[in-house]
């Protein structure tokens, strides 16, 4: 069957966008876009009969990846390049493209005239710190060594791409998996047109649709780090942890007999991590009695919303975690806590958004509206098409509301809708918002199956969103009221958060909505001196395991900041 030109096609949704209806009706946003710097191998979570019915070949791939579409920018350029690495991961190994004019002593895996593929090890990252000095140089990097490359190949096209690509072909055979076609094209259209441009099976996209929670194989617990190792914080219902008798409040001092002291967060989860159905052995640490667990790894469902109240300087307040806003049974889980809590005798709500990507904008809506009312607007929505741009406000939707104090937490990886009900309610000065600036992604994509190819969808950015004063967070993301980390002493991996700003070669610019309107936005101011006069500093270090939400700083000050609604 004779295929729609795809890139002609995808360049068409990216430049002019989708119609109104197709954008707002159909708005989602998923998890943070994959990084486009070399040298990342990026797996696949999903199994591969989500790429059964997908039917794209080499000739589908040179339609966009070739001497004329190459040349026509600096961007498009350097997107040929992140497309030809990106298909070359069919050769399972780590090739980097890189001029011939930088080859050096190096021995291509395979050389034209101006380019080569070569082999480069993949670098060994130990920290967040290194993560993020390793990609900021990649970045850099990018930028300079292609910089006359670039040029050069925009004057003089050859077929250099091209000739790459058909190398790869040929080494790896012409039974390549759909999806390193599919990877490759979406590189290109990350770096070319839209750093959030996406194209996935359709067929997994509607898996996606109808679940109803998040799972993950691993040991089940949530956990505070501490010197001496980590504190379990929460015990996940049907995990290898209850299973084994972990309890809240116990102390793990180390894993497989080696000692977590030192350690960071990402080396104690590496050791925790494993393989389903194998085991590790904890040493906890419960009172004044070490013990050794047994704990199996197991596929744990981890609950979407979940809610619990917490004792705060004689105040009952309800702590609300939400991972993300993808599933439609949200809501009414939602409403349903707020609801019951709301009844009760408390004195705020916590709303948990940290390490929340987002998800889809009406459910973003009608958690909002639980927060600031119905009919107040939770965000304006820029609509793109050929005729210009136009700004239309979503209103919120809820089937329950509360009026009691509320606190919301955030941190460098929420994103998207969760950047949308935190940005509401620092607007409207209906909360205060507590942790780290926001991950900074400003825009909304709309999907859409291809033309001719149904099998495959699209997703492009259809605009920004803007907060209800009409400002725009892409790039610089929400900031909290009260900026704290979650341990009172910063860890690298909250010091070297990657935002949307460090992700992208050419990220979207953030900008101020046309007549943004008019009134006293973001009034609220942190309450210091009541903060000051709590003592939290003291608080925090005098935890114990009987006091678990103390020693998560973040959730300290937004319990005391509930605490001090209405002080100065």
């Amino acid at each position: 069957m004779k295929r729609t030109s795809l890139f002609l096609f995808l360049t068409l949704l990216v430049e002019i966008a989708f119609s109104q209806q197709a954008a707002l009706g159909t708005v989602t946003q998923f998890n943070l876009a994959n990084d486009i710097l070399p040298k990342v191998k990026i797996q696949q979570a999903k199994p591969d009969d989500v790429w059964s019915d997908v039917s794209v070949d080499l000739n589908w791939l040179l339609g966009g990846i070739n001497s004329k579409s190459c040349a026509s920018s600096k961007k498009a350029y350097l997107g040929c390049v992140m497309a030809v690495q990106a298909f070359a991961g069919a050769l399972n190994k780590n090739y980097e493209v890189i001029p011939v004019s930088v080859l050096n002593n190096q021995v291509p895996f395979y050389k034209t005239d101006r380019l080569a593929l070569v082999e480069m090890p993949v670098p060994a990252i130990a920290s967040a710190k290194e993560a993020y000095s390793y990609f900021e140089q990649m970045r850099k990097q990018l930028n300079s060594r292609f910089s006359s490359a670039s040029s050069e190949f925009i004057k003089s096209p050859n077929t250099d791409f091209e000739l790459i690509v058909t190398e790869i072909y040929k080494r790896a055979g012409p039974n390549i998996k759909p999806s390193f076609y599919v990877a490759a094209a979406t590189k290109f259209f990350e770096m070319a047109r839209d750093p959030h441009t996406s194209m996935r099976p359709t067929k997994e996209l509607q898996m996606a649709s109808n679940e109803n929670g998040a799972s993950f194989v691993g040991i089940g617990i949530e956990f505070v780090k501490l010197e001496q190792g980590l504190i379990v914080k929460r015990v996940l219902k049907g995990s290898g942890s209850a299973a084994a008798g972990v309890l809240v409040g116990d102390v793990v001092t180390a894993v497989d007999s080696k000692v977590l002291k030192g350690l960071s967060d990402e080396e104690m989860v590496a050791l925790m991590r494993g393989v389903e159905n194998t085991s590790v052995k904890l040493t906890v640490q419960r009172g004044s009695v070490s013990r050794d667990l047994t704990v199996i790894r197991k596929k744990v469902v981890n609950p979407v919303v979940s809610s619990e109240s917490v004792n705060f300087n004689g105040q009952t307040m309800v702590y609300i975690r939400l991972t993300n806003f993808m599933y439609s049974n949200i809501c009414d889980e939602m409403a349903d806590i707020v609801s019951a809590w709301d009844k009760q005798n408390i004195s705020g709500f916590i709303l948990d958004l940290r390490s929340n990507p987002g998800g889809n904008v009406m459910i973003a809506s009608c958690v909002g509206g639980m927060f600031l009312g119905n009919n107040k607007v939770i965000s304006y929505f820029e609509n793109r098409s050929m005729f210009g741009s136009q700004y239309d406000a979503l209103p919120t939707q809820a089937k329950a509301t509360t009026n009691k104090p509320l606190s919301v937490l955030i941190n460098a990886f929420s994103a998207s809708a969760s950047e949308l009900v935190a940005g509401a309610i620092r607007d409207y000065s209906r909360g205060y918002v507590v942790g780290q600036t926001s991950f900074g992604k400003g825009s909304y994509q709309g999907c859409q199956p291809l033309q001719n190819q149904k099998e495959l969808t699209v997703c492009s950015t259809q605009g920004l969103f803007f907060a209800p004063s009409g400002s725009s967070n892409q790039t610089v993301g929400v900031e909290p009221h009260i900026s704290v980390y979650v341990n009172k002493d910063a860890q690298d991996g909250e010091t070297y958060a990657m935002r949307e700003a460090q992700m992208y070669l050419f990220p979207l610019d953030p900008k101020k909505m046309p007549n943004a309107p008019a009134g006293n936005w973001n009034q609220l101011k942190a309450p210091k001196q009541c903060l000051q006069n709590l003592k939290l500093d003291a608080v925090y270090d005098q935890a114990t395991s009987t006091s678990l939400f103390y020693k998560d700083y973040q959730l300290l000050n937004g319990l005391a900041a509930v605490n001090c609604w209405g002080a100065i």
